[in-house]
């Protein structure tokens, strides 16, 4: 078996997607009702921060948020692999 693995799970209406990195859950995610998109980040299967990346006014922003859902940090969010110059 590789490093990683990817599990497409659907609970009646819900739908998300679950990422292992070398046996152990790495992130959870999926979309609200809103289309926001949502990622619970684990780190050796434990859960350590949430991200939601939001649209405000057509421009992207990732927001983190603690377990405790006590917010860290709001950033300009890029999509991966995008070349964007500030």
């Amino acid at each position: 078996m590789g490093l990683y693995k990817q599990n497409n799970i659907r609970k009646k209406v819900f739908f998300y997607v679950e990422n292992y990195y070398k046996g152990k859950l790495s992130s959870k995610q999926y979309e609200t009702k809103d289309k926001e998109e949502v990622t619970l980040v684990y780190d050796h299967d434990k859960f350590i921060r949430k991200e939601i990346i939001k649209n405000i006014d057509g421009e992207k922003y990732l927001y983190k948020y603690l377990p405790n859902g006590e917010f860290i940090e709001k950033e300009k969010y890029y999509a991966p692999g995008k070349v964007t110059s500030p």
